[in-house]
């Protein structure tokens, strides 16, 4: 979360200058992030939901969002593929199954998770939960 912060902040550093607006912004930007990470797992999630809980409409928390390069959706999904990537890959996630980690972050459809982490990752779910002793770890 830290790394795609000051991700944000970079991108934004440029208009910061031109536009005093953008404090406020990047706090909302910010507000949002925030709220997806408490949300992953509410696979209802939608961008009406964020921006009603931040205070802004639904076509400003777009604006917000392409600030970043990215729609509401297209960053809930990856950052729901990070914390899957996370987890298949951590020891104290043990026992959980693919499946388990795909309800667990709000996705509905197994085979749906599998084929977004592949195009994501380059490998499956299954394969990525190999480390290096080749264990499998989900």
């Amino acid at each position: 979360m830290v790394d795609l912060l000051d991700s944000a902040l970079e991108r934004l550093t440029p208009s910061l200058d031109a536009d005093p607006r953008s404090s406020k912004l990047l706090t909302k930007l910010c507000q949002a992030e925030e709220l997806i990470a408490a949300e992953l797992g509410n696979p209802t999630l939608r961008p009406e939901d964020i921006g009603r809980a931040i205070g802004v409409s639904r076509r400003a928390l777009y604006g917000l969002f392409s600030q970043i390069g990215e729609t509401p959706m297209s960053y809930i999904r990856r950052q729901r593929l990070k914390e899957a990537a996370r987890r298949l890959r951590s020891s104290d996630e043990e026992g959980l199954t693919i499946t388990r980690i795909a309800y667990d972050l709000g996705f509905t459809d197994p085979s749906h998770f599998s084929r977004l982490f592949r195009a994501q990752y380059g490998v499956s779910p299954r394969e990525w939960s190999l480390d290096g002793s080749g264990l499998l770890h989900a």
